[in-house]
């Protein structure tokens, strides 16, 4: 065919496709307009693809094969693309296949609108089952177009697929804006899509399916290369924000989160081997700060909690070992977390950098700000918010638990950077340098974790209800994660599977991760969460199998836990309140708390008060019920019919004693209503 009469370029990067390349190359060749040119890239094939190419190369001069050293459907597109010499090109993946009639409408939709660049839906078909399902792009009827510009749609363009072959372009416009395909393995079409449809000068959008894209193909190059080349993404990444510098800030973000929440969920499906490697390029590029705006601007994304404490790891200066700190809280909380991180720096020792993080979802700004101002010289606090965490409804708090529990659960997955983390509750005293829990050897366990003593009602709940062996019951106010062990026995993913099923749970979170981890779990030393409950005025006993860990935690107190719903700071008359009311003399937060304090007093006198008198109440009760009892009873009734002749002689001569014969006759003979007259009448007279 003249090159004159070539309208459309369709470029295709071939590699080792013979399974699915017949069917793309003849659904191409067999298009109702003719005026095309097929230009087949070969990228290094081991496999047949380069023979059937030639077998349709020897029936059609449209199809130009030319031939490369692997180097990826990036370098292929770009080899192609040089040697186009259609008016427009359209780039097409090998494994999949194009509508009879698709290049007819597009070159006439090209052609009336003078775009620069074209976007049209696109079919779904799954190699697995066959099945077939239309995408939907954007909200056009069907087979309508309209033209539009980035700048007028950006918030559509920075969240749709950057994939080129949904796309078709004006050869004259890449041209001019030198377009080319990051050569890469993978990601290689991101940087080329936001080059392209930012450049673009009108984008028309044509509400029409005119690609089969072949989905659970295990052959494909983006299956075989995502999870491999995670540099890929870093790459692309960094080439998108360069493109993006010069956008208005707005825009600039919307790009940035797009290009962000792709990059994370990559990053999720990265081999576990290759994690910790991925977390520190994510790291490196965060920290290159090519964008001016404050990552705070993007609280509530999915990558948020991810990118900071990222970010945040990655500016950590120092060469100390390095503790990494988790604890949870809410605005109710905060007062007395700022106590427990007052205890914890108290303990802190020279040759440990402490890195304290809080995760939350609502803590107003003004206790943000007081936490954070916990700054030194091996120790910092930063909060983190998880909203984008919580979008279950499966999730539930009871008691004096909130939703604030679940945190815990999702600590790994935000600290692939290191090998263990500490987490603590915020109603904690520490009383030792918390060093030297984390320097404890995990092993292979998912978690170290301290016995949760516990009375007899408890312990049936959890041998019964749980099916649990009571000595290995763990309390989860204090724990060490192994990262790597808990993501690798999908700990988190148990959690929430379980969630689904029991929503009756006594410590949701607690019995979540005992059920999920059982025997794996590492028992620690008691003293590292001394439950205070156990030991308060009126607390039931222990059951045998906990006294012994509940005297060694006693006694040792590394970690005093103000378990249950009775807490330090209502309770300041208590031996083991004292450390707490000392570490809240110097909180910032003092004032607040000695008011809640004395709140929660008077609630509690008012609530024993109420118990006392419920408990006189009760008294009463059981006596009237003792004394219905007793009426019901059939000797009761029996010896009121045996006595009944001598009551009432008795009750008739007392009558007349005091009443008078002929009252009492009335009385008896015509009752009493009758006698209650006569009487009225005769004191009338």
């Amino acid at each position: 065919m003249k090159e004159k009469n070539v309208q459309i370029s369709v470029i295709i990067p071939v590699y080792n496709a013979e399974l699915y390349l017949e069917k793309c190359i003849e659904s191409v060749l067999g298009q109702t307009f003719d005026a095309l040119e097929v230009i087949c890239v070969d990228d290094g094939s081991s496999d047949a693809s380069v023979e059937i190419l030639r077998k349709f190369q020897n029936k059609d001069e449209r199809l130009i094969v030319l031939q490369q050293k692997n180097r990826g459907a990036g370098a292929a597109r770009n080899n192609g693309l040089r040697r186009a010499k259609g008016k427009f090109i359209h780039f097409l993946d090998a494994d999949d296949w194009v509508d009879t009639a698709a290049y007819e409408k597009l070159y006439k939709v090209m052609t009336d609108s003078r775009a620069d660049v074209g976007v049209f839906m696109y079919t779904r078909y799954d190699n697995r089952t066959g099945a077939e399902r239309k995408v939907r792009l954007f909200e056009l009827e069907e087979g309508k177009t309209e033209i539009t510009t980035f700048s007028r749609k950006y918030w559509h363009f920075c969240n749709t697929s950057v994939v080129p072959w949904n796309k078709i372009y004006n050869a004259e416009f890449l041209r001019s804006v030198g377009a080319r395909f990051d050569e890469i393995v993978c990601a290689n079409d991101r940087a080329f899509y936001f080059q392209t449809i930012t450049a673009a000068k009108s984008i028309v959008l044509y509400a029409e399916s005119f690609i089969f894209y072949r989905e659970n193909n295990e052959l494909s190059l983006v299956g075989q290369g995502r999870s491999k080349h995670f540099d890929c993404h870093l790459t692309a990444n960094d080439r998108i924000f360069q493109i993006a510098k010069s956008f208005p800030d707005e825009i600039f973000q919307r790009v940035f989160n797009a290009n962000m929440e792709d990059l994370f969920s990559f990053f999720w499906k990265s081999s576990k081997e290759s994690k910790k490697e991925n977390f520190r390029g994510i790291c490196d590029m965060l920290v290159r700060e090519m964008y001016p705006f404050d990552l705070e601007s993007f609280r509530g994304k999915s990558w948020y909690a991810n990118g900071k404490i990222a970010l945040l790891h990655r500016k950590l200066d120092t060469n100390k070992i390095v503790v990494p700190v988790v604890f949870a809280t809410n605005n109710g909380y905060a007062p007395f977390l700022d106590v427990a991180i007052l205890s914890l720096i108290a303990h802190a020792t020279p040759r440990y950098y402490y890195d304290i993080y809080v995760f939350e979802t609502e803590l107003s700004d003004l206790n943000i700000q007081k936490l954070e101002e916990h700054k030194g010289e091996n120790y910092r606090v930063n909060c983190i918010d998880l909203k984008s965490k919580f979008n279950d409804s499966t999730l539930y708090s009871r008691a004096h638990y909130s939703k604030e529990m679940y945190y815990r659960i999702f600590i790994p997955e935000l600290f692939y950077h290191c090998d263990k983390v500490v987490y603590l509750d915020c109603d904690v005293i520490v009383n030792r340098d918390i060093a030297q829990l984390y320097e404890t050897d995990l092993g292979e366990a998912p978690l170290g974790a301290v016995h949760n003593a516990m009375n007899y009602s408890m312990y049936r709940y959890v041998t019964r209800m749980l099916k649990l062996p009571a000595e290995r019951y763990f309390n989860s106010g204090v724990l060490l994660i192994n990262v790597n062990s808990f993501v690798e026995n999908k700990i988190k993913i148990k959690c929430f599977d379980l969630l689904k099923i029991k929503n009756n749970l006594v410590c949701p979170d607690q019995d979540l991760l005992n059920l999920s981890c059982r025997d794996s779990a590492k028992m620690l030393d008691s003293g590292w969460n001394f439950q205070w409950h156990n030991v308060l005025p009126y607390a039931e006993k222990v059951v045998k199998e906990s006294q012994a860990s509940l005297d060694n935690a006693q006694a040792k107190k590394y970690i005093t836990h103000f378990t249950s719903g009775k807490k330090a700071w209502s309770y300041p008359e208590n031996e083991f309140s004292i450390d707490f009311w000392n570490y809240a003399e110097s909180s910032r937060y003092n004032g607040i708390i000695r008011q809640i304090g004395m709140s929660k007093r008077i609630h509690t006198t008012v609530y024993e008060a109420l118990q006392n008198h419920n408990d006189r109440l009760k008294t009463a009760d059981e006596a009237l019920r003792r004394l219905w009892a007793l009426e019901s009873s059939f000797s009761y009734k029996l010896g009121r019919f045996l006595t009944w002749i001598p009551r009432k002689t008795a009750a008739f001569f007392r009558c007349w004693h005091t009443k008078g014969f002929k009252y009492t006759m009335v009385r008896v003979f015509r009752g009493k209503k009758r006698a209650q007259e006569y009487l009225a009448r005769r004191e009338n007279d």
